[in-house]
């Protein structure tokens, strides 16, 4: 981290700079003294199938409605909502552990920027810990004119804000103990499904969910939106890939694709499913 004196943004007295060192930094202290992460970064391998994004959309609705929301009966109710919907998701796939460490390793460093942030002059909206999630929201009116970088989005740009704001959410029902159980390997959302234990019928809570945050439909259609786009998106890699030499099968499948094959090609998902093995 390097400040550069005269860029906005980077020097040493913008509160924009230190809060930036202050989450870096914290990267820094849970590589040092927190329980590693046993959960497999999943990026171009991550569940971007209609799904599984309708139910993620949900869940940023509810954390949204969550922070705004002032009485304790409504964040309990809302707390369950997302719960329930995190656990259909587990259900479905497990990938889903991705979204949870990625929300306590990330999450957590931008709670910590946020707190930090404020006394010290760098000011946030009222959409502070959802505030990617709001504006993620806002333009789900209009997915294909405003949105690329869906996969970047969903596998790892919306955990900075979930994370935060479940962090937040786990602090207002009054979890005791939070720093430790993170530090110990627990997630926020397994803390906060483990504080409303039992949840109860998921069917019910998800569809009550889908009531009050999607009463006209229009996640399911914006989803599948989303999902074909997400297919012609370049890889944004996984840290987990091994290499192995492309077939002549393989090749002509590129050629016939329009595909020019070089050094640092970037090959669109579509293509990609189509062409090559698992």
């Amino acid at each position: 981290m390097i400040s550069r004196e005269g860029e906005p943004g980077f020097e040493l007295n913008n509160p924009f700079f230190v809060v930036l060192i202050v989450h870096e930094a914290f990267h820094r202290h849970q590589i040092e003294e927190w329980a590693a992460s046993a959960t497999v970064q999943y990026l171009d391998s991550y569940d971007y199938s209609a799904a599984n994004l309708e139910l993620a959309l949900l869940e940023n609705r509810i954390l949204i409605a969550a922070y705004r929301a002032e009485v304790p009966t409504d964040l309990e109710r809302l707390a369950h909502q997302f719960a329930a919907v995190r656990a259909v998701r587990h259900q479905r796939d497990h990938r889903i552990a991705h979204d949870e460490e990625q929300e306590r390793l990330e999450g957590s460093a931008q709670w910590i920027e946020h707190r930090i942030g404020e006394p010290i002059g760098y000011l946030y909206t009222s959409n502070n810990h959802t505030q990617d999630l709001h504006s993620y929201n806002e333009g789900l009116s209009d997915p294909e004119a405003l949105f690329g970088g869906i996969k970047d989005f969903f596998s790892l740009k919306r955990f900075y804000n979930t994370g935060a704001t479940l962090l937040w959410l786990l602090d207002r029902l009054g979890v005791s103990d939070v720093i430790q159980q993170l530090k110990e390997g627990k997630t926020p959302a397994v803390l906060l499904e483990e504080h409303l234990a039992p949840l109860g019928n998921l069917d019910e809570l998800v569809a009550g969910a889908l009531a009050d945050h999607d009463p006209e439909n229009r996640l399911g259609v914006v989803s599948a939106t989303l999902a074909g786009m997400a297919l012609d998106e370049p890889s944004i890699g996984d840290g987990n890939q091994t290499l192995s030499p492309i077939t002549d099968a393989e090749l002509a499948c590129l050629a016939d694709h329009g595909v020019e094959v070089a050094d640092g090609m970037i090959i669109p998902e579509r293509v990609a499913r189509e062409c090559f093995s698992e």
